[in-house]
């Protein structure tokens, strides 16, 4: 087994990208040990682009975003990706933010615009846009079939939802937003 590991007293606060070779096969237990209150106040807060060698039978990533290797897993979204326009492949069935799992896979993204989820997902991680301060466009695919959470789509610049005939509004959620 080889895995990336944080060592204490280790600062990263101007770690733009990271590299993983076809060896690592632990990358979640790197990124979860580097812990919510490190990825937020500067550990990986400048991260831009999570890039795996095509060899890895792991992980991959595409265009600096973090998957498992059949791509059915959204692992990481870097929090300065330079993308301004975000389509979650067709395979993602699921989100599992493990840089931050108390932070939404996209909240706080500064310089996201759009983002067309997969039609194979089909739960929204709670926060997922919360505080996206440019982010004008959400599809959210065909396969949510429930936001509890409306709140976390709720941000000043967001323009249009597209919603489809599956979907179920928490009638709640929605008039507290």
């Amino acid at each position: 087994d080889i895995a990336l590991e944080t060592s204490l007293g280790c600062s990263w606060r101007n770690l733009k990208e990271i590299n993983i070779g076809p060896e690592v096969n632990h990358i979640e237990r790197f990124l979860e040990t580097s812990g919510y209150e490190k990825a937020y106040h500067g550990v990986f807060h400048w991260l831009q682009s999570i890039n795996v060698s095509p060899e890895n039978p792991y992980y991959t990533s595409i265009d600096g975003v973090l998957y498992n290797k059949d791509v059915t897993k959204l692992l990481h979204f870097p929090h300065c990706l330079r993308l301004e326009h975000y389509v979650m492949p067709d395979t993602v069935k699921e989100i599992k933010e493990i840089i931050s799992p108390d932070e939404g896979p996209f909240q706080n993204r500064k310089i996201l615009k759009s983002v067309k989820l997969s039609d194979s997902l089909t739960s929204l991680p709670l926060q997922a846009f919360a505080g996206a301060e440019s982010l004008e466009y959400v599809d959210l695919g065909k396969g949510i079939k429930e936001i509890k959470e409306f709140e976390s789509l709720c941000t000043e610049s967001l323009k249009i939802v597209r919603f489809y005939d599956n979907l179920h509004l928490d009638v709640k959620a929605l008039h507290t937003s």
